[in-house]
């Protein structure tokens, strides 16, 4: 089988989520696409930031545009081998292909990873903010259509949970959407023992839709009853300096720790150094960071939203609903306290990432789907 995937995605292996996860995520599934027998895979890329050589199975082509893909597909569709057509990361109108590039050939044409759209805050966008928002009425004006008109050709959609299904349906049948959600490889984030010092952490993009701040109020509370916990911070942005600040306010910056950007060493360690991972996002299409952390064993605490799907309450961790999130302080208290508790989460988390998260069982999922249409 060969898989011909037309999205022009910048792939990394850095798995940095400061700016956006989808590079990290999509060369990870490439890739374990790639391993799999009797299964080709060329990607269309506008360019990578690679630390580790390519799997001999990946072919990355480099592209600056789709009018550019439009030229170069002739080329890699030569011989008799069944194909595939993909475009993964699909949630927004400026993410579509050109609509005849799949209506053209005759080929099958799947479009996975299909996200929920989430709206962004002022601190997330650059430049004055009406031309944000003309820009923004531009590109629905512009793009919408053939969004619409991609998604008529396609043969089947792939969601990554029954959320962003719901939301394609208004555009595409939907008993001809499947559910695959995102994947982990737990290669490179191995299950470890819990640490004796409690620490809580938050891997993200230091924008105001994440909550942060939210963690950083409830802290004295946590104090008063776990004096000796910590809060670890990985991610920079817009709100470095003013999460500083507040926790200068709160008298808890001695216990609040802001590493910046890491490298991907680095990230495992402190999800390994943690006890309980926390994301109090607003809005999000998908929890990646959430997959990384109970891949080591950790539980997480997250707000009861359609991204934090992987989190089974009360079982792998709290979801708290944003009426309540004033309780967030009770129930880390709950996790951090607990020692017994804290390791069953999170032996229940590894368990349940083992068994429908791990980042080989998706590709599997998806080669699946690629054999029924074929």
């Amino acid at each position: 089988m060969r898989i011909l995937n037309l999205s022009l995605l910048r792939l990394n292996d850095s798995h940095s989520y400061y700016g956006g996860a989808i590079g990290s995520i999509g060369y990870e599934l490439l890739s374990s696409l790639s391993s799999l027998d009797d299964v080709d895979v060329i990607s269309f890329t506008q360019g990578t930031d690679l630390s580790l050589p390519v799997p001999s199975s990946l072919n990355l082509v480099h592209a600056t545009s789709f009018s550019e893909v439009k030229k170069l597909m002739p080329k890699y569709l030569e011989g008799e081998k069944e194909t595939i057509l993909t475009h993964f990361y699909f949630h927004e109108p400026e993410h579509t292909p050109i609509s005849h590039l799949a209506n053209k050939l005759d080929f099958p044409f799947v479009i996975g990873m299909c996200e929920l759209p989430h709206y962004r805050l002022r601190d997330e966008v650059s430049g004055p903010l009406k031309s944000h928002l003309l820009r923004k009425v531009g590109k629905s004006i512009a793009y919408m259509p053939r969004f619409k008109k991609t998604l008529s050709h396609c043969d089947r959609l792939i969601t990554v949970n029954g959320a962003a299904k719901q939301y394609y349906s208004k555009y595409f049948p939907s008993n001809q959407i499947g559910i695959i959600p995102y994947g982990v490889n737990q290669e490179l984030f191995p299950c470890t023992p819990l640490p004796k010092e409690p620490r809580i952490l938050v891997v993200s993009r230091l924008i105001r839709r994440r909550g942060i701040d939210t963690i950083i109020d409830a802290l004295p509370d946590i104090l008063s009853e776990v004096p000796d916990a910590h809060l670890d911070i990985v991610g920079d942005g817009p709100q470095h300096i003013p999460l500083k600040q507040q926790a200068s306010k709160n008298g808890v910056l001695s216990r609040v720790h802001f590493y910046g950007n890491v490298s991907a060493e680095a990230l495992v360690q402190h999800y390994q150094n943690c006890s309980v991972f926390c994301h109090l996002s607003n809005s999000d299409g998908w929890n990646q960071p959430a997959l990384e952390a109970m891949s080591t064993g950790r539980p997480v605490i997250g707000l009861d939203a359609h991204h934090n799907s992987m989190v089974l309450n009360g079982t792998t961790g709290f979801l708290i609903s944003p009426e309540k999130i004033n309780s967030l302080s009770n129930y880390l208290i709950q996790i951090l306290d607990d020692g017994n508790l804290c390791s069953q989460m999170g032996t229940s988390a590894h368990e349940l990432i083992s068994t429908n998260y791990n980042l080989s069982i998706v590709a599997k999922q998806y080669v699946t789907e690629f054999k029924r249409l074929l």
